[in-house]
């Protein structure tokens, strides 16, 4: 699989996951989850750093547009490696259920607020 290049990334063969001490490698790390479609590494990302365990109160919002339906406003820690999972699966062409559709391009973008 062939990886994408983004700022502060170095060489494509000696791209590797950093230490979760800082922001900036916290943003680096997920980035690079989806350029490699690792939900280990991902999933790592909701830890509570300060103990190891995973943070219980941990939700994913999502935006006004995005919302599916009542309910479905937001996810948890659980759904949303899941979710991610499932989504980093059908990107290699393994869906978990044979009726789910492939994805054929997933690219994570991070870009400057507004």
């Amino acid at each position: 699989m062939q990886r994408r290049w983004h700022p502060g990334r170095p060489a494509e063969d000696t791209a590797e996951f950093r230490a979760l001490t800082s922001p900036e490698n916290l943003i680096y790390n997920l980035v690079l989850s989806y350029d490699e479609l690792n939900i280990t590494e991902y999933s790592r990302l909701l830890l509570n750093t300060s103990d190891g365990v995973y943070g219980k109160e941990y939700y994913w919002y999502f935006q006004e547009e995005d919302v599916i339906g009542p309910g479905e406003e937001y996810l948890d820690r659980v759904a949303d490696i899941t979710r991610t999972g499932n989504m980093f699966l059908a990107a290699m062409g393994t869906p978990t259920k044979l009726e789910h559709p492939l994805i054929d391009k997933l690219q994570l973008e991070i870009r400057d607020g507004i």
